[in-house]
């Protein structure tokens, strides 16, 4: 009778990764009972740590499954050839590191991670010719290679939560990529850093830690290696696949069109909260891109005299750079409802209003004259991301090639929705929030908001942009209807985006 079903290879990958998750798991805690307030407990924090458990399930997958997809590589070969099973492999190993480059080509990856990324390829490739075989439990070079993989992992992992933990504590910020900017005055920097923190003690606990890890997964080895799998080829070939898939899905983070990001963590509106849940190796990457992004302070104020009199500054100043305008309606005493629709993909210069000779939107031409038109509300780039940041926050998305939304430095802006006091705040859209971070922008900034996304509506989806742009109306109207005071609500529309689709009913 076989006891041991799954291959020594999966079972040692999941117990490292456990072995990983509790670490950072405790981490957390340490975090959470030495920072909070004395109106956090442990129970009114749940939701924070469920989240901070599964932004921890996505860095353990990425550790573990690398190698586990390198154990599994091995070239087999037929008078001195390569055997068809060890070309197929090889290719499939080869297209999925070209997908990866081209992947991080496609978000914008910088050139040094571009590199970066070749070069662990190509050793890669070397040790898998040297070896002819990568699974660390019949090659012993591949285990001492494995091995100090993990170590290297650790110490990493645990650099990351030393400086994290001392960077919050100073900042009352996470971490992130701006801390690499003290690399420019690094004498000062260390010498600052050594005579304020424990450098010493930092050090020691970051290597006891980081060997107590090795000794643990070493230990994890050694047990699984006394149980050799019997099973046949094709199902561990099978349990193989399925257990990339469950990584993969642990990466993606939860089973939805849209992955896991940073910005779910302001859902709490919790600042504290939102800390916690947090992983210092996912807030540095997420921030690592837009480290670079600021402004050119001469430009600005060359251009400042243009720009404070197309906005109507009141008291313009080149030197404080003042922006500030004011408004005092006239309006009736009563306050109205109000509903802004965002239409996808509707281009100001492809419409009628800005002279289009082909007098593509009459319909909307007939609108603006007979009410009013705001001629300075548009977005002056390319992009529904930066279309809803215009719309949000009053001020043009300049940050390039990613947009301000994806920036979790941008976290914090100012929207005039919140100035609609004692009214309901309301926000539909047909498919999720989760694209482009847009849902980390809206409950960050919006007091109270309430957000209707795809699965708020009985309809069905019609394409990957959720229900139709008629369902969404209707289901919008619904709401309305239902409201006891004033509201203010933004509808936006996803149909004139591609692929253009028009449900059947219609």
């Amino acid at each position: 009778m076989r006891v041991f079903t799954f291959p020594r290879l999966m079972k040692w990958m999941f117990a490292t990764a456990l072995t990983f998750l509790i670490l950072m798991f405790l981490l957390r805690l340490g975090f959470f009972f030495h920072f909070r307030n004395v109106q956090y407990t442990f129970a009114n924090s749940l939701g924070a740590f469920w989240l901070g458990l599964r932004f921890d399930l996505r860095i353990v997958a990425v550790i573990v499954l690398i190698p586990f997809l390198a154990g599994n590589m091995k070239l087999t070969y037929k008078k001195n050839r390569l055997t068809r099973a060890s070309i197929l492999r090889l290719v499939l190993a080869l297209l999925l590191m070209t997908a990866l480059i081209v992947f991080m080509l496609k978000g914008h990856a910088s050139t040094g991670v571009i590199v970066f990324a070749i070069s662990l390829f190509a050793l890669f490739l070397l040790w898998l010719f040297s070896t002819r075989n990568c699974n660390p439990f019949e090659n012993r070079t591949s285990a001492l290679i494995l091995k100090i993989y993990f170590f290297m992992m650790a110490i990493g992992l645990a650099l990351f939560y030393a400086f994290d933990f001392e960077h919050f504590d100073y900042l009352h910020r996470r971490l992130n990529a701006s801390i690499l900017s003290f690399a420019q005055d690094a004498k000062i920097s260390l010498n600052m850093a050594w005579e304020t923190y424990p450098i010493v003690p930092l050090i020691l606990g970051v290597l006891g830690i980081s060997l107590l890890l090795l000794l643990i997964i070493n230990l994890w080895f050694r047990y699984f290696q006394k149980f050799p799998y019997r099973g046949h080829q094709l199902t561990k070939g099978v349990l193989s696949f399925l257990f990339t898939v469950l990584l993969a899905l642990a990466i993606f983070g939860r089973l939805n069109q849209y992955p896991l990001r940073w910005s779910d963590a302001f859902s709490f509106d919790d600042d504290f909260k939102a800390n916690v849940s947090l992983n210092p190796v996912q807030s540095f990457f997420s921030t690592l891109q837009f480290r670079g992004s600021t402004y050119d302070l001469q430009k600005v104020k060359h251009y400042y005299p243009l720009m404070a009199k197309y906005l109507g500054v009141e008291n313009p100043d080149s030197t404080v750079l003042n922006f500030e305008r004011s408004f005092r309606p006239n309006g009736p005493a009563d306050r109205p409802n109000v509903v802004i629709v965002i239409c996808e993909s509707f281009s100001a210069y492809k419409s009628s209003m800005w002279g289009n000779p082909l007098n593509t939107t009459p319909f909307f031409n007939e609108m603006c004259k007979d009410g009013i038109f705001f001629d300075r509300c548009f977005t002056p780039s390319y992009g529904t991301a930066r279309g809803v940041w215009a719309v949000i926050t009053g001020i043009p998305d300049v940050e390039y090639p990613n947009t301000s939304s994806r920036n979790p430095a941008f976290v914090d802006q100012h929207s005039i929705m919140n100035d609609y006091h004692g009214y309901e705040k309301l926000y539909f859209l047909g498919g999720s929030t989760s694209w482009a971070n847009i849902w980390g922008l809206l409950t960050n900034n919006i007091t109270g908001l309430k957000i209707y996304e795809e699965d708020s509506f009985k309809a069905e989806a019609v394409d990957v942009w959720g229900i139709s742009d008629k369902r969404l109306f209707l289901a919008a109207n619904d709401v309305f209807r239902k409201q006891t005071q004033p509201f203010v609500a933004i509808i936006q529309t996803a149909d004139n985006h591609r692929p253009y689709t028009i449900p059947e009913e219609d």
